[in-house]
């Protein structure tokens, strides 16, 4: 890993971040049902895409 990048500490904590992001989306959609206005919609789409882009990075990061 490179000397300017995140250490493995960073990277683990992301990573739980991610996965609490995606629980909390799945306990919502769960509980409440999925969204049907466009503010319900765009908060799923942008929390679930920062959450997975943020378990993707981070498990690649952590392999390399």
């Amino acid at each position: 890993m490179s000397k300017f990048g995140p250490t493995r500490g960073e990277l683990k904590f992301r990573l739980g971040v991610g996965v609490f992001v995606c629980g909390l989306l799945v306990v919502a959609a769960i509980v409440k049902g999925v969204p049907t206005g466009l503010v319900g919609i765009e908060l799923f789409v942008f929390c679930g895409a920062f959450g997975l882009g943020s378990i993707i990075w981070s498990i690649w990061k952590l392999m390399r």
